[in-house]
């Protein structure tokens, strides 16, 4: 996970939390655009 080693130690859980959920939500809402393209063609 990008979030371990010495680096994660300056973020917070919230922090640390906030971060996930938002990659997580980006990751997620690409995903749905690339598979409306694929079932709109």
């Amino acid at each position: 996970s990008f979030l371990e080693g010495e680096r994660a130690i300056y973020l917070n859980e919230d922090a640390r939390r906030a971060l996930l959920v938002g990659a997580a939500e980006k990751i997620t809402n690409r995903y749905n655009e690339l598979a409306g393209e694929l079932v709109s063609v």
